[in-house]
C-alpha cells in the first residue's frame, strides 16, 4: 500500500490549490460562518508511491479543531482515515 501521511508543505500549495479549484470548484471554503481560504491552512497530504492521493486541511483555535476540506483521490486505501488520525493527533496535542 506505501501510503505516507505527511504535513503540508509551502512547496505543495500550488498543487493543493489546483486540487481544491478541481475538486471543490474554489479554495474558498465557507463553514461556521467563517470564510477559510482552505489552501493557506495547516494540514497533511497522503502520498502513495510518491504521488498526492489525499488532503485534508484544519483550522485550530484554542480548543477547537475543525476539519476544512477532506479529499481522497482513491478508495479503499486508508487515506481519509489516515488523515483524520493525523489531525486528531494534532488536536489532541494542542489540547
Amino acid at each position: 500500500m506505501q501510503l505516507e501521511i505527511k504535513p503540508i508543505t509551502e512547496s505543495d500549495r500550488s498543487w493543493i490549490q489546483d486540487m481544491l479549484q478541481e475538486h471543490w470548484g474554489s479554495s474558498q471554503v465557507v463553514s461556521r460562518g467563517r470564510l477559510h481560504q482552505a489552501d493557506t491552512l495547516p494540514g497533511f497530504l497522503a502520498v502513495q508511491w510518491g504521488r498526492q492521493v489525499g488532503l485534508i486541511t484544519y483550522h485550530l483555535e484554542d480548543n477547537d479543531c475543525e476539519i476544512v476540506s477532506l479529499n481522497s483521490l482513491v478508495e479503499k486505501q486508508g487515506v481519509g482515515r489516515g488523515l483524520i488520525e493525523a489531525v486528531r493527533q494534532i488536536a489532541v496535542e494542542a489540547d
